[in-house]
This record gives C-alpha cells, structure tokens and sequence, in this order.
C-alpha cells in the first residue's frame, strides 16, 4: 500500500532536501509513494529525488523543471508535463501512457520499458538521447509509443560533438503514431516495419525538398539543410540556432520570431551564406549582438519588419530595390553588398565594413555612417543629405558632386 503524500508534505521534505541531502529518512517516503493528490507549482523544480515505483496519475505537472530524479517504475498516466524540461532522469519501466508530453523537453534521459502509449507528444524534444557519454551507448529500449502522436516531434539522432550518436528506436513499438511533421535524419533508426515519410515525418539533411511545409515551433538547432528547398515554408518560432542553412531557397518562405520554449536566441550563429530570400517575410529577427552568417544571402523583394542586421555578416549580401528606412546595421561587414536604389533613410551603418558597396540610386538621406569604412566605395549616386560621415574612412570614396 502506498503512502499518500500531502502537497504541504511534499514540499517541506523538499526543501528539507536541499538544507539537508542526507536525511535519507525524510526522502525515503517518496519511494513508492501515493503523490496524485499533490498540487504542484507551475516553473517549479524537482531536483535530485528518488521517486521510484511512485504514483503521479492525472497530476498537473506543466512548465515544470525535473532533474536527475528516479521515476523507474513509477506510474504517471494521464500526467500533464507539457512545456516541461526534464534531465538526466531515469524513466526505466515507467508508465506514461496517456500522457500529455507537448513540447517536453528530454535531455539525456533513460527510457528503457518505458509506455508512452496514447501519449500526446507533439513537438517533444529528445535531445541527447540515445547516447550517454563518448564510450557507452545508450538506445531507448523496448518503449512503447502505440498510438501515440508524435506530430513535429524533434527525432533527429545527429550530434556533432559524439559522432557515433543515433537515435535508436529499433527494439520499440511504434504501432499507430502519428508521425506527422516529425523531423528524422539520417542517424535516426526505425523499426523495420515504419517509413517515417509514408508517415508523413520529415527527413532533415542537405538538399532535400520541404517546399510548403509547416516548420514552425520545430527544433532545428544545428541542423543541416544546405542546398534544400524550404520555398514557401512555415519557420514562425522554429529554432534554427547554428543551423546550415547556406544556399537554401527560402524564397517566400516565413520566418518569423515568436517566443516560444526554446531557452537559446532562435538564429545564433545561424549559417544562411548565399541563401535565397526573394520575396520571404522576416519579423523580428533581432540578434542582440550575436553573429550571424548571410555573406552572398539575396534578400531582395523580401519583407523585412522589425529586424536589426547588428554585428552581421553581410558580405556582398543584396538588398536592392529594398525599403530600409531607420534599419540598424551597426559594426556588420557588408563589404560588396548591393543597396542600388534601396531606401536607407535614417539607418546606422556606424563602424559597419561597407568597402564597396553598391549604392548606385540609393536614398541614404539622414543616416548614421559614424566610424564606419567606406573607402573606395562609390557614393556618387546616391542622396546622402543629412548623412553623419564622423569619423569615416572615406579614402579613395567618390562623393555626389557639389551643386
């Protein structure tokens, strides 16, 4: 018979937990214990708690933070953990099935005889599974994922810091779930008996053709799609932090900054070299002084509202015919970029790298060029009244001619 434990309880031995981890005594009543009555605290966090063969059934547990804690055998049906971060937690013979798991975020965990049957997983994260360090490999054993929905589920098994590492799924059972806009690549192994783009789960890797599909909200971190053809595709709230993206068609593709689970900025070091960006919408992309790498990218007829191109890489990047006004292109490079008969009324290109640069019908009337090299480049047609050239490197720079 299981002890039930009260929410005051609970509590109180956790923070008994943390001024005193030895107190085995006190932790010991979680061990098969009855915690379903307990009312926990959204952003609240479980760290370090051994809650084996314990009952959390149809508790709310959203938005909470679960970290190197023992649930092996314990049972969490109906469980709500969505938009939750759990770690190094081990979940050996735990029943999850029916579990609402939207958006949960898995970062080296345990599932071995784990039921997920039922379950809702649509957009979970299983980061770092399938590897524990650079010399034991870890699958996820004999889980059941029976009718569970997988829809936009992060699958991808790929680690550039661990070479070997996959995500293995071959000894589990994946009867019925939905795999819909789930994102696999090449180190993710199904059960023979799966075709994950029959399915309709989407295959991440250099070249491939995602024209039209709905990315959105899907985790992408330092995924490889150079070359592919994401034309018209949906990446509102996607994470595309460290992704390679070079040479990708992105044309009237959507990519759009909502604030989302994802901890990290959304395009850190972010690799779109020579991508194609005609007629694309991009809102809000506001980097925040961290690097991003559009050297060649062709941003012409795209729709840009609310960006700033900061500390950017923008080498021979072009903005032609393109509507600027008040734009920040602060300390970018843009050596070569093409601004002909742009409109870059007000904008800050202060200590930019703009060395020859196009500027050819460009209205530059009102910006801040402070500090920033122009040398050898050609100003001769473009409207610069009211532009602050203090402290600009102009040797070698043609000027309109004097009236």
């Amino acid at each position: 018979m299981k002890l039930t434990i009260s929410t005051n309880e609970f509590y109180r031995i956790i923070e008994s937990n943390i001024v005193d981890p030895k107190n085995n005594e006190e932790l010991s009543l979680l061990i098969n214990a009855d915690l379903s009555k307990i009312q926990f605290k959204e952003h609240g966090h479980i760290y370090n708690l051994n809650l084996s063969r314990s009952c959390f059934d149809n508790v709310d547990l959203y938005n909470v933070e679960i970290h190197k804690c023992n649930l092996s055998g314990a049972s969490l049906r109906q469980v709500n953990l969505s938009r939750s971060k759990i770690s190094h937690v081990n979940f050996t013979d735990t029943d999850l099935s029916g579990a609402n798991l939207a958006y949960v975020k898995f970062s080296q965990c345990i599932f071995k005889n784990t039921n997920f049957e039922n379950a809702n997983m649509e957009g979970v994260d299983f980061d770092s599974i399938g590897f524990q360090s650079r010399d034991k490999f870890i699958k996820i054993e004999n889980a059941k994922f029976d009718g569970a929905i997988l829809k936009k589920a992060n699958l991808r098994g790929y680690n550039p810091k661990y070479s070997k590492s996959c995500l293995d799924l071959t000894t589990s059972s994946l009867k019925n779930v939905d795999l819909v806009g789930a994102l696999y690549d090449l180190h993710t192994i199904f059960p023979s008996d799966i075709n994950p783009q029959k399915q309709g789960a989407l295959l991440i890797t250099p070249g491939v053709s995602l024209e039209n599909m709905d990315l959105s909200f899907t985790n992408l971190y330092r995924a490889n799609l150079s070359g592919a053809n994401l034309k018209k595709a949906n990446l509102t709230g996607a994470m595309i932090c460290s992704a390679n993206m070079s040479g990708t068609n992105l044309s009237e593709a959507i990519i759009c900054y909502e604030k989302s689970r994802f901890d990290k900025d959304l395009y850190a070091n972010l690799k779109l070299s020579h991508s194609n960006l005609q007629n694309a919408t991009i809102v809000g992309i506001k980097p925040d002084n961290t690097l991003m790498y559009m050297d060649g990218a062709d941003f012409r007829k795209a729709k840009l509202i609310d960006c700033g191109f900061t500390y950017m890489e923008l080498n021979g990047a072009l903005f032609a015919n393109s509507v600027l006004n008040g734009f920040d292109f602060n300390n970018s490079k843009l050596r070569g970029a093409d601004f002909c008969n742009a409109s870059l009324r007000g904008c800050d290109f202060s200590s930019a790298d703009l060395r020859g640069a196009n500027f050819d019908g460009a209205d530059l009337s009102g910006a801040n060029l402070k500090f920033s090299q122009l040398n050898s480049t050609d100003l001769s047609k473009a409207n610069i009244n009211g532009v602050n050239f203090q402290g600009a490197q102009l040797e070698g720079a043609k000027m309109p001619p004097s009236e």
